[in-house]
């Protein structure tokens, strides 16, 4: 069930980035190990400035929409938390 005061407060305090991190947590998968991933990016995060676990950008674009997705994600997030 929805918590609408737990939401409000996430919003209110968490970065865009906290949030997908908190999401990567939650994953458990195949060979995806999302706690693991987690502490290593803060245990290391003298080697990156930001992350984001997406589809690949740099990978082939026949259709020019993979760098698209990601920037219309980006996009919408940042106007997310200016509101």
């Amino acid at each position: 069930m929805l918590d609408l005061t737990k939401i409000q407060t996430l919003a209110a305090t968490a970065e865009p980035q906290e949030l997908f991190a908190v999401l990567l947590w939650q994953q458990r998968f195949n060979s995806c190990n999302g706690p693991a991933i987690v502490r290593d990016l803060v245990h290391q995060s003298h080697l990156w400035k930001s992350f984001l676990v997406s589809r690949p950008v740099y990978g082939p674009d026949l259709d020019g929409r993979g760098f698209l997705g990601v920037m219309d994600l980006l996009i919408i997030l940042s106007a997310q938390r200016s509101t």
